[in-house]
């Protein structure tokens, strides 16, 4: 499999919560474009903490709702 170095994670910009899911944003290699990982629930339900998965879901900048921005943590 070939991989598009333009689509490869470069910063971490942080964490949102989208429905029950918690994703970590990363800049790519092409300013149009960032991905998300879902993170998966370690532990405790009622104090969880989450590790890092190996999907990544590129998503188009102009696709995100305006105010995503205010969601990361």
């Amino acid at each position: 499999m070939r991989y598009d170095p333009r689509m490869m994670p470069k910063q971490r910009l942080g964490q949102i919560t989208v429905g029950n899911t918690e994703f970590e944003v990363f800049t790519t290699g092409d300013p149009q474009w960032l991905l998300f990982c879902p993170m998966i629930p370690m532990g405790d339900r009622n104090n969880p903490t989450f590790s890092s998965s190996t999907i990544q879901i590129p998503i188009r900048r102009s696709d995100l709702k305006p105010g995503w921005w205010k969601g990361l943590h």
